[in-house]
């Protein structure tokens, strides 16, 4: 009989056996129905593991054997159930078996509770109230969001895209060693004080009920008119040391109903381009890609004399149609100058009708390559959740790179992260000449899969910027199921 289990931090299970009758080659081997979440393994890396005093037990004698618990996420029930299964041969030499489901408190393994698995690297204060936050973590994570709120609650805090929560610059992944940000806006009160505690609650697929909480004082500025185009030169985060802005605002274009494009034309040479929008008018605002935020459609760097052009997405309620027919929308584009040692954030603020006379699309250049210099290299490197990754290399540097992937064999269907309509690289959007990066994809096999295919076949289109043109390829790709675990190709 099992006469008692118990925990350790180490990670140990130990267990107490007892004897009712005599019994010979004792061997314990343990399971769990979390076998996502945890890994078992044995003393000596054994295939089960053995009584300490030997395989042979006299009747009404005792002895312990232990197994070892490793964490492979984080796990947030309150218990781990587990099924020890005994093995031994008795007295008459019959092969026997006897199972005793156990209970282990999660908090006496080492298991992983999401707190250490992301860091904040920086906090950086941009103008009109706008906090960036940069995020490092250790290992991938998934469905990342983050929300804000001050500690004596003087400030309203909105989000990028009018949502309830804020995610990463890149998508809802973080993988181990990237970093990425997030962007957020404190709106507060013109009597309120000039420093205020915020707290940053934190999820992802790594963390558990409890969530990340850190308390970071932020003092705010006082805030500049938004009715003017201004520079932001005054954060000692930001250390921006423009007092000039190095591009301007050529035209607002709308393409078609929804969509409305913000022309720059650069008096300077700017890089690492972002913008978000925001309105306190009842309109819905999205960026391309689902993302947070929205680049440049060439690149991230607007060159001097260039013009490019900004895109997101307006959708007015019916009462702000019935309100107007315009909303008055604040611009916050961050930006890196040659000049300047760090980032800096320009706020422009402009009136965008719901329809427009300006119904044009910015027409770009057709691609000059007639060989494209994106290869694709194969599959690899199965992730946590399903995910696959695809490898590519390049020839020459591109930007903006997203791949898209669709399933071609019956039953498959491709996703993308954070459900996006694309990929994107795992280290940045720009491949440059001679490397290799990869974009993850996951698989789903519905009805229609064959269970004897050992393979399937997808379309890649791989989309990119070179030097202002809109370039990109395709190209049927057939894919090993040996890219995946058993338990994803299952």
């Amino acid at each position: 009989e099992l006469v008692e289990a118990s925990a350790h931090t180490s990670g140990w299970v130990t267990l107490s056996l007892k004897a009712l009758a005599g019994v010979t080659e004792l061997a314990v081997t343990a399971t769990t129905i979390e076998a996502d979440s945890f890994v078992i393994s044995y003393p000596g890396d054994r295939a089960a593991t053995m009584p300490s005093k030997g395989q042979t037990l006299q009747a009404d004698a005792s002895d312990t054997a232990a197994f070892f618990v490793s964490p492979k996420r984080a796990y947030c029930k309150e218990h781990v159930d587990f099924a020890v299964t005994a093995a031994y041969v008795d007295a008459s030499g019959a092969p026997q078996t006897q199972t005793f489901p156990i209970e282990v408190p999660t908090n006496t393994l080492t298991t992983r509770k999401g707190e250490e698995a992301i860091a904040i690297q920086s906090v950086e204060q941009l103008d009109q109230g706008w906090v960036k936050l940069h995020f490092i973590s250790d290992q991938t994570i998934t469905d990342f969001a983050v929300t804000a709120s001050t500690v004596d609650g003087v400030c309203r805090v909105a989000y990028p895209g009018a949502l309830f929560y804020a995610s990463l610059a890149r998508g809802s992944t973080l993988h181990p060693g990237q970093s990425d940000f997030t962007s957020m806006r404190l709106i507060r009160p013109e009597d309120s004080t000039d420093a205020v505690t915020m707290s940053f609650h934190v999820s992802h697929s790594e963390s558990c009920a409890t969530e990340l909480v850190l308390n970071v004082p932020v003092k705010l500025e006082t805030q500049k008119p938004i009715s003017a185009d201004t520079v932001d030169s005054q954060s000692d985060d930001l250390k921006c040391s423009l007092e000039t802005t190095p591009f301007q605002v050529s035209k607002v274009i709308r393409d078609g109903p929804q969509w409305v494009g913000l022309e720059f034309t650069a008096t300077e040479t700017v890089t690492e381009w972002s913008m978000v929008a925001t309105s306190t008018d009842d309109v819905a605002i999205s960026y391309p890609g689902g993302r947070q935020f929205t680049s440049l459609a060439g690149s991230s760097t607007l060159r001097l004399g260039t013009s490019d052009k900004s895109a997101f997405r307006m959708v007015p309620s019916e009462a702000a149609i019935a309100a107007g027919d315009s909303a008055l929308v604040d611009f916050v584009v961050t930006f890196k100058h040659a000049s300047s040692p760090g980032m800096c954030s320009i706020t422009l603020q402009r009136s965008i009708p719901f329809n427009s006379e300006q119904e044009a699309t910015v027409v770009r250049q057709p691609c000059e390559f007639t060989t494209t210099p994106i290869s694709y290299l194969g599959a690899c490197c199965a992730e946590e959740g399903g995910y696959v990754s695809l490898k590519f290399t390049t020839s020459k540097t591109v930007n903006d790179v997203r791949v898209h992937v669709t399933g071609i064999t019956n039953g498959l269907t491709v996703v993308h992260p954070a459900n996006s309509a694309y990929s994107s690289l795992a280290t940045s959007s720009t491949l440059s000449d001679g490397t290799i990066d990869t974009a993850a994809v996951r698989p789903v096999f519905g009805d229609g899969w064959d269970q004897a295919n050992t393979s399937f076949r997808v379309n890649v289109r791989v989309t990119f910027a070179y030097n202002g043109q809109d370039c990109g390829f395709e190209e049927e790709v057939e894919i090993s199921l040996d890219a995946l675990t058993p338990t994803h190709a299952e």
